[in-house]
């Protein structure tokens, strides 16, 4: 998750703003959350059964390939927010 955390919060402050970053951050905590208490306990079973984290890194990735095309497509440049001050 190293990229992962800063990537979404720049990429949520950008769209929502800084007013509503905390109240946008919040809602998004919950819906993360089982991700979060999945990934590790997944990582180590692939270990304990594999002998290595290889499988879980592969497995991480292919989760995240997804997402390329969504964080590609969002504009950026132009957020509907107002402006920051």
């Amino acid at each position: 998750m190293g990229g992962v955390v800063p990537l979404q919060a720049t990429i949520t402050g950008k769209i929502y703003g800084r007013d509503n970053f905390g109240k946008v951050m919040g809602l998004l905590r919950p819906t993360m959350m089982p991700i979060i208490l999945t990934g590790l306990p997944l990582s180590n079973w692939v270990f304990d059964t594999y002998g290595s984290y290889q499988a879980a890194f592969k497995i991480s990735i292919f989760a995240y390939i997804p997402a390329i095309p969504i964080i590609s497509r969002l504009n950026l440049d132009n957020p509907t927010t107002s402006p920051e001050t």
